[in-house]
């Protein structure tokens, strides 16, 4: 005699043991794999990819052609003239401390120093993955507005000659846009916020793997277009690199940390480069701070610095040489000597005196 039940109840208990072994196996695989560390793996060939193409900016060429070469003879003509616009040589290019005054209030070099300076952090302190999320959207942003502009010129620039540049540069737009929704709805994040989906991550990087791969291939095209256009994709291409190193961030808080704020560097520099329509200076975060800020052996005396701000200004009481309107002694007392006794002294913020007329420094 045969039981109607017995099959069925065989069946469920079947299945309740199933679900129970496969629960049991789904948590312990997720003990025994490590899926970030799996993705730090994967990601490994394109940091070492980045970090190559940030020897550009560590490797000094022309220092070490003048190691090796005997030095020219100084030219008088040469030292005169730039001993007369106040050419500052320890940068990668001579630019005149008046072109630094400028263009540090220029509103691109001025809003891309503040986003470094605030995301200098004291030792001991760390940035965050919402700083990180903070520098991405920066990156995408100014990507596109490189991207709008590129395409404005070259568009123009071949009309007549087919399209290909239209739909690589079109391709390029379209990918940055998906990326940019994506980081503005916060797709990705999980439950806290705090970090990116592995899946997330690597979608955006496949984008701008793509649109860097695209961008190669216009930007030999484009030097047959004119010199601005040229410089403009450039600027994009070195951004998306650093929009590839950015979201493929990995490791530890430290390592986050000195990312963003090297990208934050990397901006600074791509900002003055806009500025003057010229190849980006090789800068460090040494050397930014310097040429935003140190006027200790600049000569400012042709320079009309009415309504300049000069907050944040290093200047020297011997190095220093200002035109006869400044009141040196007013611009003292709105200033604070940085070390005590140096005779460096650093312009608060406020107002500073010439010759009566105030010179708003901002805040």
């Amino acid at each position: 005699m045969t039981h109607r039940g017995e099959p069925e109840f065989h069946d469920r208990t079947a299945d309740r043991l199933l679900s129970q072994y496969g629960g049991d196996l789904a948590a312990r695989l997720d003990d025994a794999l490590d899926v970030e560390a799996g993705l730090r793996e994967a990601l490994l060939q394109v940091r070492h990819d980045a970090a190559v193409d940030r020897l550009g900016w560590v490797l000094d060429v022309e220092a070490g052609l003048r190691a090796v070469l005997p030095p020219l003879p100084p030219s008088s003509h040469t030292s005169t003239r730039s001993a007369r616009r106040g050419d500052d040589n320890r940068f990668a290019w001579p630019v005149g401390a008046s072109d630094r005054l400028s263009l540090r209030t220029n509103p691109h070099v001025a809003t891309a120093y503040r986003a470094l300076t605030r995301d200098i952090v004291v030792d001991g302190e760390y940035l965050t993955g919402d700083d990180a999320r903070d520098l991405d959207l920066d990156l995408v942003r100014a990507l596109a507005h490189d991207l709008d502009h590129a395409f404005t010129l070259g568009v123009d620039a071949e009309r007549d000659r087919g399209g290909d540049f239209r739909r690589g540069l079109e391709r390029v737009r379209s990918l940055n846009l998906a990326l940019r929704l994506d980081l503005e709805r916060g797709t990705g994040r999980n439950h806290n916020g705090n970090r990116d989906h592995p899946h997330a991550i690597a979608r955006d990087l496949d984008r701008v793997r793509a649109m860097i791969r695209v961008l190669d291939r216009i930007r030999a095209r484009s030097r047959r277009q004119g010199a601005s256009l040229g410089l403009l994709l450039d600027r994009a291409h070195s951004r998306a690199r650093d929009l590839e190193l950015a979201l493929g961030r990995a490791g530890s808080d430290r390592v986050l940390t000195s990312t963003i704020v090297n990208i934050r560097v990397h901006e600074v520099a791509r900002a003055i480069g806009m500025v003057l329509d010229r190849v980006a200076p090789a800068l460090d975060l040494d050397s930014v701070h310097a040429f935003i800020n140190d006027f200790t052996t600049a000569d400012l005396r042709a320079v009309d610095l009415d309504g300049l701000d000069l907050a944040g200004v290093r200047w020297s009481e011997t190095g220093t040489r200002w035109p006869a309107a400044v009141d040196v002694e007013e611009l003292k007392s709105r200033s604070e000597e940085t070390p005590p006794c140096s005779g460096i002294w650093v312009v608060r913020s406020g107002t500073a005196t010439v010759r009566g007329l105030p010179v708003d420094m901002g805040s």
